[in-house]
């Protein structure tokens, strides 16, 4: 969203509100594609890296018949885990992403329970494939791992893919040649 062109004030309506209407602007625009008959309702695909990997796990399990199947590259499954984990440079990036002006900082650990996807795993019915570096320092690769986890133990369809010698996202040619060809392989299988 920052380099969206619509300046500070758009980029800024995400604080406080991460995981909420970023996930209802995804599902309301497939929503929308369906209505004015350009797809069919659920014959959409979501996906997304990182943050839009997180919006990608966030949308499937608040609006799991909005899409036909998912994507995530590198996302982020349980989001107090994440402030735990990451970096200096977004060390205090969640607290403004999920607390709202004037919310308590004490209510932060319910709040990021609430807007984690894996908590909500058992709500997902569209199938999701995972691609996560194993070297991941910013979103740890246990953040996929356990979300894969918590989809199969609900009966969910969903794939894991693990680049041993990746990181936050993909940049080797070789893996990101894989991540294609496994992206389009589950666009096959979702969409068509």
């Amino acid at each position: 969203n920052g380099s969206s062109a619509h300046g500070r004030a758009y980029r800024e309506a995400l604080f406080g509100n991460f995981g909420l209407v970023d996930s209802d602007d995804a599902a309301e625009f497939a929503i929308y594609l369906a209505e004015t008959g350009k797809t069919r309702i659920g014959a959409a695909g979501i996906t997304g890296v990182s943050a839009g990997g997180y919006n990608t796990l966030r949308t499937l399990t608040r609006h799991p018949l909005a899409f036909a199947g998912g994507v995530c590259l590198s996302g982020i499954s349980d989001v107090k885990r994440l402030d735990e984990s990451t970096h200096k440079l977004e060390s205090d990036y969640v607290e403004h992403l999920v607390l709202g002006p004037g919310v308590d900082k004490g209510e932060m650990d319910r709040i990021c329970r609430e807007r984690s996807p894996l908590f909500d795993a058992h709500k997902t019915k569209a199938p999701l494939l995972l691609l996560h570096g194993k070297k991941d320092m910013v979103c740890p690769l246990d953040q996929a791992e356990q979300m894969a986890d918590a989809i199969k133990e609900a009966g969910g369809d969903v794939k894991l893919i693990v680049a041993p010698d990746e990181g936050h996202g993909f940049y080797q040619p070789g893996n990101v040649k894989m991540w294609l060809e496994e992206e389009e392989n589950w666009w096959r299988k979702t969409l068509l």
